[in-house]
């Protein structure tokens, strides 16, 4: 959920989304070009035609714009080859106006016109931004995907994927590399496309103007910030899961990769840095000393890597090396284990896990029925709580809490009629809904 809460929370950045990919609404007319091509097969045919002859990042391979509800991708896949194969879009709404008479050609020509001018480069440059946020994104929840996540890795991901966004929407990297690059190119490479007699341009000889590039950033600027606050939100406790990044053994080469695409040279210098904030949090969290765990780490390292490389998992190769160390006294002298140890314990124990909303929200959606859901909120957050914490129960026991609510909010009947226990009936379904319609009919004429 990192990627969509940002986007669906900038008014223009959620505008371009719904404009060019899934549409504003329900019905034809406000169908997006996009998921209008995708959802037809003569007009995939148009497209991937044309992008076979276009010279585009990935050549023919191209064969529709992915998009698919029930794919966890469906959403952001679209937006990057909304980029790469922007000029096969073009062509192919410029097919489908000229050769159709129906509303098909009208959103087509509208796709058109609303990528046209100065305004239609931003919308072609923020949609840029929008595919270069969406793979970083995706880099996360492939990683979180498996169940077999390691504690390690996590925060290093996470970190990583911060660094990033920063780097590219905050600092402006984003203008020589990604989608954003290839977005910015096609902006500079104008084109006339004639339409029934009408001319329309897309894209500026001059390129796109400084401030109106700043004003995209600024949009993902704020996407920046809500993301990174999403992941916060959905990682409890992530400054001190971030610490166990000390215990990685192969962050250095993942690092390296970063720094080689962003070109920060004074990472080294942050990573040590790190190290220690790291170390002292941990030793915080788990009674330790700072320095002292930081040596026992360093100590350890080249056992755990080495057992790291020869097949065991992060957890195991530390674990070993740490029974290894410890393991007689003589050695336990020279390879002290007092702050790791405690450490080690947690790492190994503790698993990550949701906050357990989204299986509620299953639970809730299914048992409440279409005539429920046009309750209003108050009802509907009520129905929601029984669902949640009701327990199975069988027939005898749910009518019984039943008469205890009924009492607790409308008090004993009138009559002073008790409804029969279920359990002498029997069983039987059918006099037990009989009894209890007639029981709930007395009532009602004598109240």
């Amino acid at each position: 959920m990192v990627w969509p809460r940002g986007y669906q929370a900038e008014p223009y950045l959620r505008g371009c989304f719904e404009k060019f990919v899934i549409g504003k609404g329900k019905g034809k007319k406000n169908n997006a070009f996009i998921n209008m091509v995708e959802n037809s097969i003569s007009m995939s045919e148009i497209y991937e035609r044309n992008v076979q002859h276009c010279e585009t990042a990935l050549g023919i391979k191209v064969k529709n714009l992915h998009l698919a509800k029930h794919r966890a991708d469906s959403t952001q896949v679209p937006v990057g080859r909304f980029t790469i194969t922007f000029d096969a879009l073009c062509m192919t709404a410029r097919d489908i106006a000229e050769t159709r008479d129906d509303l098909e050609a009208e959103i087509a020509l509208g796709f058109l016109m609303d990528v046209e001018g100065e305004s239609g480069a931003e919308a072609q440059c923020q949609m840029g931004m929008l595919g270069d946020s969406g793979d970083e994104a995706m880099l996360v929840q492939r990683f979180t995907d498996d169940e077999d996540l390691d504690l390690a890795e996590a925060p290093f991901e996470c970190q990583a994927f911060i660094d990033r966004v920063q780097f590219l929407f905050l600092e402006g990297g984003c203008k020589n590399t990604g989608y954003t690059k290839v977005a910015l190119d096609n902006i500079k490479n104008q084109k006339t496309f004639i339409v029934k007699n009408t001319a329309i341009t897309v894209g500026l000889n001059r390129g796109l103007p400084d401030a109106v590039f700043k004003r995209c950033l600024q949009r993902m600027g704020s996407w920046t910030k809500i993301a990174i606050s999403v992941l916060k939100a959905e990682f409890p406790d992530f400054e001190l899961l971030q610490a166990f990044q000390v215990l990685s053994l192969h962050t250095h080469h993942k690092r390296k990769a970063i720094v080689d695409t962003i070109g920060r040279d004074n990472q080294d210098k942050r990573e040590e840095m790190k190290k220690g904030e790291h170390c002292e949090r941990l030793s915080l969290a788990f009674d330790g000393q700072r320095e002292e765990l930081r040596n026992e780490i360093e100590v350890h390292r080249p056992l755990a890597t080495n057992l790291f490389g020869g097949g065991m998992s992060q957890k195991e190769a530390w674990c070993e090396a740490w029974r290894r160390t410890q393991k007689r006294p003589d050695v336990r002298l020279k390879y002290t284990a007092h702050s790791l140890g405690p450490c080690l314990l947690r790492w190994k124990t503790w698993f990550p896990a949701t906050t357990g909303c989204e299986g509620n929200f299953a639970v809730i959606l299914k048992n409440i029925t279409p005539q429920q859901r046009g309750s209003c909120e108050e009802t509907l957050e009520e129905i929601a709580k029984v669902t949640i914490d009701r327990k199975e129960h069988n027939e005898t026991e749910v009518i019984a809490e039943a008469q205890k609510i009924w009492v607790a909010y409308f008090g004993k009947s009138r009559a002073g009629i008790e409804i029969p226990n279920p359990a002498s009936l029997r069983g039987d379904s059918d006099v037990l809904k009989d009894t209890i319609t007639k029981t709930n009919k007395f009532e009602i004429i004598t109240q």
